[in-house]
């Protein structure tokens, strides 16, 4: 049942999006035809223009209800408020855009006044493109939420900060400058210019951290295309040459649709969370826009005296981008300094038993070496013997710790003998596991001491720390220890640290065989764990 449901529904939402994709073209169309192709259809400007206008609210009301229905989509789908909240600005946004929309057809076709003019509907137009960058911002962090605040706040500013300057030197500037265009007209382009500029900083700043999903980046599409319609319209005022209709309300109907298309657009599950970028050109985003400001106002300077707000935002963008590349210097050295710390970290994982806490035996033939080799300098510095001592030490009967009493109680007698050997050494001295039940310990003899008194205090100290105070019931463990000084082998070879780990090796097993003669069997030393009776 659950497999002839599943292609249904991949059918049915397959047949609404190529429905709903099929009524955007005619809507893009019919825009197309009643505003600048009018003449074709041999339409009046004023039938025409309604006919624009109506579609055109149409077509907002559709974007609105869309990303209302993504909303409600989201939180049903169980993935929170983080993810629906952006769906919910979108949808004011462009719930306030029909508004202007319905008032901007009373204005013109109702009440015969020039909408374009009137405050109220100024307002509401731009509105909109206040909410969006807001939901944008939200979109963008809960695609990438572990993305530092700091670094997407200087990039924004750097690219939206170029974005401002472009903006302003192009258009903004020009209309304050002149006496042709209507207040309310440079405040819906002022607006919308913020607009478009926030909308795009945060997506330049999602772009250059991680892979922006299809419903970003056709919002931001729709935006831009929304905003270079606006300045295209301010152009045209500038220039006196605007007229009603046209294709002004072709680029309107075209973002329109481009915001309802990502609202119904599916994003892949988690497909930006899960493949943040790390390097390349798009990392490089943010500080595009700077680049083509900088020029922008020294090219405007050679032309006139620049002004406050010209002299001011290059101020911002530079001390924004030293700021950044601050960041940068402080980020990389907090991630060598964490290299740096995980570097020693592996380095005494790798030297350490992970048990005891004891050296390992790469650890204690790197110490046997240095040992070896610091005792043919001494001895030929200063003439006189100096030496190595290697102690071997094993565990009879562990096996039988393991079997009886569990392996928690073998790895608990491990850490006990690992304790009384650490409390038998000097400072100084090395002790070691080599593996299983098997311990070593290296004692460096300085230059004029005997090696071979060394030895000999050094095992009894080992049989004493080994030796219990008392004899509890349970499994006998006894510790059986092979003791070598470096000098005894010196007259038969080179000493090398694997020659020294034999020998003691083979002393050890030499006391274990000579015990096991001895009818009580502690010979050497009787170390025992209580165990469950």
């Amino acid at each position: 049942m659950g497999d002839s449901v599943a292609p249904g529904r991949t059918r049915w939402r397959r047949a609404r999006t190529a429905v709903a994709a099929a009524l955007a073209v005619a809507a893009v169309v019919l825009v197309t035809a009643t505003g600048p192709a009018r003449h074709l259809l041999g339409l009046p400007a004023g039938a025409a223009q309604a006919v624009v206008v109506l579609v055109l609210a149409v077509i907002s009301a559709a974007a609105t209800a869309l990303c209302g229905l993504r909303a409600v989509r989201t939180l049903r789908a169980g993935r929170g408020g983080r993810d629906a909240a952006p769906w919910v600005l979108f949808t004011a946004a462009l719930g306030c855009w029909a508004v202007a929309e319905v008032l901007f057809l009373v204005d013109e076709q109702l009440l015969g006044r020039d909408p374009r003019v009137d405050p109220v509907v100024v307002a509401w137009f731009s509105a909109a493109p206040l909410l969006a960058p807001v939901g944008m911002v939200l979109l963008a962090h809960a695609a990438h939420p572990s993305a530092p605040r700091l670094r997407w706040a200087l990039d924004g500013l750097l690219s939206g900060g170029g974005l401002f300057v472009l903006g302003w030197l192009a258009l903004l500037q020009p209309a304050l400058a002149g006496d042709r265009v209507a207040p309310p007209v440079v405040v819906a382009s002022a607006v919308s210019l913020a607009g478009v500029v926030a909308l795009t900083t945060a997506v330049l700043a999602l772009a250059a951290r991680c892979r922006p999903s299809p419903a970003a980046l056709l919002f931001t599409a729709g935006a831009l295309v929304a905003a270079a319609t606006q300045a295209t319209y301010l152009l045209l005022v500038l220039t006196g040459r605007f007229a009603p209709g046209g294709w002004i309300s072709v680029g309107y109907a075209v973002a329109l649709v481009g915001f309802a298309a990502a609202a119904v657009v599916e994003d892949a599950p988690g497909a930006t969370r899960t493949r943040p970028r790390t390097g390349g050109l798009l990392t490089a985003l943010p500080y595009l826009p700077l680049v083509l400001a900088v020029p922008a106002v020294l090219v405007a300077g050679t032309h006139r005296h620049l002004g406050a707000v010209e002299v001011v935002s290059t101020l911002v963008l530079t001390a924004a981008l030293l700021a950044r590349q601050g960041l940068v210097v402080a980020e990389n050295r907090r991630l060598a300094r964490e290299l740096a710390s995980r570097a020693d970290a592996l380095g005494v994982l790798a030297h350490t038993d992970h048990l005891t806490g004891l050296a390992n035996r790469a650890a204690l033939t790197e110490v046997l070496d240095a040992a070896l080799e610091a005792s043919s300098t001494a001895s030929s510095d200063a003439g006189a013997g100096a030496g190595v001592v290697v102690a071997y030490c094993d565990l009879d009967g562990f096996k039988a710790v393991n079997d009886t009493l569990g392996h928690a109680a073998g790895d608990a007698l491990l850490v006990t003998a690992a304790q009384q050997l650490l409390g038998a050494v000097r400072p100084g001295d090395v002790v070691a596991r080599l593996g299983g039940d098997e311990f070593a310990v290296v004692v460096a003899v300085p230059a004029g001491d005997d090696a071979l008194r060394a030895a000999a205090d050094l095992r009894a100290r080992l049989e004493a720390a080994l030796a219990p105070a008392s004899a509890p019931a349970g499994p006998g463990v006894v510790a059986s220890t092979g003791v070598v000084a470096s000098g005894e082998l010196a007259g038969s070879g080179p000493v090398t640290a694997d020659r020294l780990l034999r020998e003691a090796d083979r002393r050890m097993y030499a006391a274990k065989r000579a015990r096991s003669d001895q009818r009580d069997g502690a010979a050497v030393g009787d170390l025992r764990l209580t165990g469950p009776r």
